[in-house]
C-alpha cells in the first residue's frame, strides 16, 4: 500500500505543484497569434516547448498589442512574447537576454502606389501599430526629416485590412516578418527599410524574474542546436510552402518504391509457382532486391534532405542579400537628407542606384533555373522603367526599342548591364528620347544606341569595360553607339 501511494505522488507531483504562467497573446502572425481558439506560432511553440522542461502551466490571454502591454504592467499576465528592444522599453519592463528573432522595419505600401524612396512618403498616410516599436521610431523619424507623414495608429494588423481595402491609408510599417503572414493582401513591399531590432519575450520590471532566466538557459541551448526544436519551429512557419513539397515528394517515392517491392513480391510469387525447384534461389535474389531498394531509399532520401537544406540557405542567403542591399541603400538615403553638399549628395545618389541596379539583376538571375544566365532584354525594359519614374515622372518621353531576347552568362551580363545602364542614364539626362536595337547574329550579340550623347571621358570608361573585362568591341560612328559581344551558351 505505502509503494502505490509513493507511486502515485510521484505520477502528481508535477501536476500538483506546476507554476501558472499567463502569457499574452496578440494577433501578429506567424510569429504569434490565436486561431480556432488556440495560440500558435513561433514564440507560442517556443515557449510550449521550455514550459515542458520548467514545468510550468501556461494559459493565454488574447488581446489587442495595446492591451496586452496594459495587463502586462497592471500583472494580469506574467510575460508577453514578441516584444522588440528599445532603451525606452527597458524602463517599464525586462526582456530576455537572448534575442529569439532578428527582425527590422519595412514599409509595405498599397498595390496601386509606388514607394521606392523616403521623398514618396510625403503626404502620405501611414498604418502603425498603437504604442508598437515602429510607432516609437516613426515618431523620433518624422521629427527629424523634412517631408509630411499623418500616421494612423491601429490596435490590429486585421484592422488594417479594412483601412487598406478601402484606401483610408497608402502605406503601413510593419516588421519583416509581415512577408509570411495572411494580413498582406492587397499590399506590397517596398525598398524602404527603417531600422534592425531583435525580439524578445517581456515580464513587468523587476517581476518573474526567474521566467526569463529559464528562457535564456534554455534559448543558450536550443538555439546552439542546429536539429533543435527551435529550428524545426522556425523553418515550420517561415518555409510551409517548402515542407508542403517535401511531404508530397516523400509521398511519392514512397508509393515508387512500394510499387517496385509489390512487383518484386508478386514476381517472386509467380516463380514460386511456376519453378517450384528455383524457390531458394528466387527467394534469395528476392531478399537482396528488397535490401537494395532500402539502401536505395535511404540514399534517395538522405539526398533529398542534403538538397531541401542547400535551397532553403540559398533562399535565405539571396534574401539576406537583397534586404542588406536596401539596408545600405536606405541608411545612405537617410544621411543624404542631412546632408547639404552636392558633390557628396551626387556621389551617394549614384552609389544608390547602382546597388538598385544590382538588386533588379539579382531579382532576374532569380527567375532563370540554374541563376547562371541573365535576360539582357528585360533588364533594359525594367531599367528604362525605373529611370523614367525616376527622372521622367511627369514628362513625355519618347521611347523607341528594338529588343530580340539575349540571354547571357552572368559572368558577361553583369558588368554588360552596368554599361548598359551608364549609357542610358547618362544619355536620358541630355535626351528626351530612348533608340536602342539589341539582336544577336550567328554568336555575336549586338547593342546600339542611337542619339549617343556621352562625353569622351565617359565613353573612355565604357570603352575599358567593354574590352578589358569582357573581352567585347565599341563602335563609335558620329551618334550612333554600337557595341558588340561574343555569346557562347
Amino acid at each position: 500500500m505505502k509503494i502505490l501511494w509513493k507511486i502515485f505522488f510521484l505520477f502528481f507531483s508535477g501536476v500538483i505543484f506546476a507554476k501558472t504562467v499567463v502569457v499574452g497573446v496578440y494577433d501578429n502572425p506567424p510569429k504569434i497569434y490565436f486561431e480556432n481558439g488556440r495560440a500558435k506560432g513561433i514564440f507560442v511553440e517556443i515557449i510550449q516547448e521550455i514550459a515542458k522542461k520548467e514545468k510550468w502551466d501556461l494559459t493565454y490571454y488574447h488581446s489587442t498589442w495595446d492591451d496586452c502591454i496594459k495587463k502586462l504592467e497592471e500583472e494580469k499576465i506574467d510575460i508577453l512574447p514578441d516584444v522588440a528592444y528599445s532603451e525606452e522599453r527597458l524602463k517599464k519592463l525586462d526582456l530576455n537576454k537572448i534575442s529569439v528573432l532578428p527582425s527590422w522595419f519595412q514599409v509595405y505600401s498599397r498595390e496601386d502606389i509606388t514607394i521606392n524612396n523616403f521623398d514618396d512618403l510625403n503626404n502620405k498616410k501611414v498604418l502603425v501599430l498603437k504604442n508598437s516599436i515602429q510607432e516609437e521610431f516613426l515618431d523620433k523619424f518624422i521629427s527629424k526629416v523634412s517631408i509630411k507623414i499623418t500616421l494612423i495608429k491601429i490596435d490590429s494588423y486585421y484592422e488594417a485590412l479594412d483601412i487598406i481595402k478601402n484606401k483610408k491609408a497608402d502605406a503601413i510599417v510593419v516588421s519583416r516578418f509581415f512577408a509570411y503572414s495572411k494580413y498582406r493582401k492587397n499590399l506590397i513591399a517596398t525598398p524602404l527599410i527603417l531600422d534592425k531590432t531583435t525580439l524578445h519575450y517581456a515580464v513587468k520590471k523587476n517581476k518573474n524574474e526567474d521566467l526569463i532566466i529559464a528562457i535564456d538557459k534554455n534559448l543558450s541551448i536550443i538555439i546552439n542546436n542546429p536539429y533543435s526544436s527551435y529550428y524545426r519551429i522556425v523553418l515550420k512557419y517561415l518555409n510551409e510552402d517548402e515542407i508542403i513539397k517535401i511531404k508530397r515528394n516523400l509521398f511519392v517515392h514512397f508509393l515508387f518504391f512500394a510499387f517496385l517491392l509489390i512487383i518484386s513480391l508478386l514476381g517472386n510469387l509467380l516463380f514460386k509457382y511456376l519453378l517450384n525447384i528455383k524457390t531458394a534461389e528466387i527467394r534469395k535474389k528476392n531478399e537482396e532486391l528488397e535490401r537494395i531498394i532500402a539502401e536505395l531509399k535511404n540514399k534517395d532520401e538522405e539526398l533529398n534532405k542534403i538538397l531541401i537544406q542547400k535551397e532553403k540557405f540559398l533562399k535565405e542567403l539571396k534574401h539576406r542579400t537583397r534586404n542588406n542591399m536596401n539596408i545600405i541603400s536606405s541608411l545612405i538615403g537617410i544621411k543624404m537628407m542631412k546632408i547639404n553638399n552636392p558633390i557628396i549628395t551626387d556621389f551617394a545618389q549614384d552609389i544608390k542606384e547602382k546597388i538598385g541596379i544590382m538588386g533588379l539583376i539579382h531579382g532576374l538571375i532569380e527567375q532563370t533555373e540554374d541563376y547562371s544566365f541573365l535576360n539582357i532584354d528585360k533588364f533594359i525594359n525594367k531599367y528604362i522603367r525605373v529611370c523614367k519614374s525616376t527622372y521622367f515622372e511627369n514628362k513625355s518621353f519618347k521611347i523607341n526599342l528594338n529588343l530580340e531576347p539575349i540571354f547571357l552568362n552572368i559572368d558577361i551580363a553583369i558588368p554588360f548591364c552596368f554599361v548598359i545602364s551608364e549609357i542610358i542614364k547618362e544619355n536620358i539626362l541630355k535626351e528626351e528620347s530612348i533608340n536602342i536595337d539589341l539582336f544577336q547574329r550567328s554568336d555575336e550579340v549586338l547593342f546600339i544606341y542611337y542619339n549617343n550623347k556621352l562625353a569622351l571621358e565617359e565613353l573612355a570608361i565604357i570603352k575599358e569595360i567593354i574590352e578589358k573585362q569582357i573581352y567585347g568591341k565599341i563602335k563609335i560612328e558620329d551618334k550612333l553607339l554600337q557595341i558588340s559581344i561574343r555569346n557562347v551558351l
